[in-house]
């Protein structure tokens, strides 16, 4: 059994970093579609496998891919929710500064004013 979870976990894993790349750097347009789609699967089952292995009323042999897992899903939400937000922050402000930008040099022109 630990053989079955431990396939589909390092499968779903690596489907998730090469999206979360290929959505990351705009690679390929769909990507982050698939990002979402494969990331819903992915912390299904995570939650599925970590829920059954640490309810209260069954006793755990700890073994090594508990703890990837535990990890793979800390890492996944801060990638996710928490790094891709400072990005998506960034550009948007990146933006909104250039089109403030754009709109002090049309009153520039307008006024006829200099430029300090």
């Amino acid at each position: 059994m630990i053989k079955y979870i431990k396939t589909i976990f390092t499968t779903l894993s690596l489907l998730w970093y090469s999206f979360y790349l290929i959505s990351f750097t705009n690679f390929y347009p769909d990507g982050k579609f698939y990002l979402d789609k494969i990331s819903y699967f992915y912390y299904l089952f995570l939650s599925s496998v970590l829920l059954i292995s640490f309810n209260p009323f069954y006793k755990l042999k700890y073994n090594k891919i508990y703890g990837e897992m535990a990890f793979g899903v800390a890492l996944n939400f801060i990638l996710s929710y928490s790094l891709m937000e400072v990005f998506n922050n960034l550009i948007i402000l990146e933006k909104k500064l250039e089109k403030d930008i754009g709109m002090i040099e049309k009153l520039k022109i307008i006024f006829n004013l200099k430029t300090i």
